[in-house]
């Protein structure tokens, strides 16, 4: 019989089992979930407790992990958020050395039990209303963390959305290469004010497979939000597009769902005039990203870009 290998890091499941028990004192099973970067696990233990397992890929700084560990733990107190468990050293993340030679790095986080909103349907304004409440009980409580970890030239922030200049000619479609283009040219002539808007730590990425909602059908409520792993310090008024751009995809009325998301977040967060006047462009601007890293994706892989419709959200 051939052995369960990881083809990311040639790590066995067996390998993976030893490094939880040797590091965490915990005996269990494992589940591979999908991940852009990272390999992720859902760990069941004896127990029957459920926990997350994240490995890093090599030549991960170790400031980026100490960096997510230390948020996880200011927002661990009373809000629905992953809780770091600490290993036998009491330590919030431990490393091993692969077979490369490199140290690798991996934690691992209390699970959220539910489904991802993206599975949710239908969805209703309650939801969403309580969406934007849920993410702005993070941004309020993020508003006094204090870190040095810096990523200055992150592709996902909306405040750097203008890199998608360079790749317009990605977009196939010549309508929304049109709508795109005069979005980038709106964000560029007001970047400078953008730039003032207060700024704090985010998470930047409350997408509809982050967003972690019970499995009661008739009234569902949101369990958690997961994987800070896109967060970053730049204008607090880009979560809230973020949050916008994901709860409103699909949508019959997505202007009423985002005003559903903004009804929330400001009853619990309350948002700057000035900040309410760049939320249309910054909602824009993180679905130029979108389309942009998509578009550049197939057509470097099939020699066409992403189709992807611009005008629901318009």
């Amino acid at each position: 019989m051939s052995k369960k290998v990881d083809s990311k890091n040639n790590l066995s499941v067996k390998q993976i089992k030893k490094l939880v028990y040797d590091n965490y004192g915990v005996i269990c099973s494992i589940k591979k979930l999908d991940g852009e970067k990272d390999l992720n696990y859902r760990l069941i233990s004896q127990t029957k407790k459920k926990y997350y397992l994240k490995i890093y890929p090599n030549k991960t700084n170790l400031s980026f992990v100490k960096f997510q560990t230390k948020l996880l733990d200011h927002l661990s107190k009373n809000l629905k958020t992953p809780i770091n468990l600490k290993s036998k050293k009491n330590s919030n993340y431990c490393h091993f050395k692969d077979e490369n030679g490199f140290i690798r790095y991996f934690r691992i986080n209390s699970w959220i039990d539910g489904r991802a909103w993206s599975k949710v349907t239908p969805i209703n304004k309650e939801l969403r209303i309580e969406l934007g409440k849920e993410a702005a009980l993070i941004t309020k409580k993020l508003k006094n963390f204090r870190n040095n970890y810096c990523n200055s030239k992150m592709q996902w922030d909306i405040s750097n959305s203008l890199w998608t200049i360079e790749y317009l000619n990605y977009i196939k479609d010549n309508t929304q290469k049109k709508i795109i283009k005069s979005f980038q040219i709106e964000f560029k002539k007001s970047l400078e004010k953008f730039k003032k808007l207060r700024k704090s730590f985010i998470h930047n990425d409350v997408n509809d497979n982050n967003v972690i909602v019970s499995n009661n059908i008739y009234k569902p409520e949101i369990n958690g939000i997961i994987d800070f792993g896109d967060s970053i310090k730049t204008q607090t008024i880009n979560d809230v597009a973020v949050t916008c751009v994901y709860a409103m995809m699909n949508c019959e009325n997505p202007l009423e769902a985002g005003i559903n998301v903004v009804k929330g977040y400001h009853s619990i967060y309350k948002l700057n005039e000035d900040e309410i006047k760049f939320l249309y462009i910054a909602i824009a601007m993180r679905l130029v990203i979108s389309i942009t890293k998509s578009s550049k994706l197939l057509l470097l892989q099939y020699g066409h870009g992403e189709r992807a419709e611009l005008k629901n959200f318009l």
